[in-house]
């Protein structure tokens, strides 16, 4: 049972922020793979990011137009 009604609320998602931009990190890594990042489930919030960072500019105006921010 869960303590308070957060809790009970609380999704389990992990979130991380890349440029400003707060991101589901699970959906995020989803996308870095399609383009042949090399991340995994459980990287660290760095390594997702230089993933990111390692985008070409129309890879990341399209992974941004898939993917919606977290809110």
């Amino acid at each position: 049972e869960a303590d308070t009604e957060a809790e009970a609320q609380d999704s389990g998602d992990v979130y991380v922020t890349v440029n400003g931009v707060k991101y589901n990190t699970q959906e995020l890594i989803a996308q870095l793979q399609t383009y042949g990042a090399s991340v995994k489930t459980n990287s660290s919030d760095a390594t997702v990011i230089a993933a990111y960072n390692a985008l070409s500019d129309e890879q990341e105006a399209e992974l941004k137009a898939n993917l919606n921010p977290a809110e």
